[in-house]
This record gives C-alpha cells, sequence and structure tokens, in this order.
C-alpha cells in the first residue's frame, strides 16, 4: 500500500488491485473515518479517525 496515503485517499481501483494488502489491515477494525466511514485496525490509515466504542 502506499505510504504516504490513508484508506480514505484511495481510489476504487487503487482498492481493488491491492486488496490482498489492505485486507489484514482492516480485518479486526478499531477506528472508523469520520470523513467517509471507512474502518481499520490502526488510527494511521485513516485522516479523521474515531475510535470504535464497545458495547
Amino acid at each position: 500500500m502506499k505510504k504516504d496515503k490513508t484508506f480514505c485517499d484511495l481510489s476504487k481501483d487503487y482498492i481493488a488491485k491491492h486488496l490482498d494488502e489492505i485486507i489484514p489491515l482492516i480485518n479486526n477494525p478499531k477506528f472508523i473515518c469520520k470523513k467517509c466511514a471507512r474502518a481499520a485496525n490502526n488510527e494511521t490509515h485513516l485522516c479523521k479517525p474515531v475510535k470504535i466504542k464497545n458495547k
């Protein structure tokens, strides 16, 4: 994955071509982006991360 980009910045085409690299980074999401609602294991992969609260 591009080191200087967040998931929020990635195009649909890039995501489709690099899905195998992305899946391990989102398989246990702990954060969600306030901008685009994408989720990730680590907040550094999102541009406006918010921690997902467990019930």
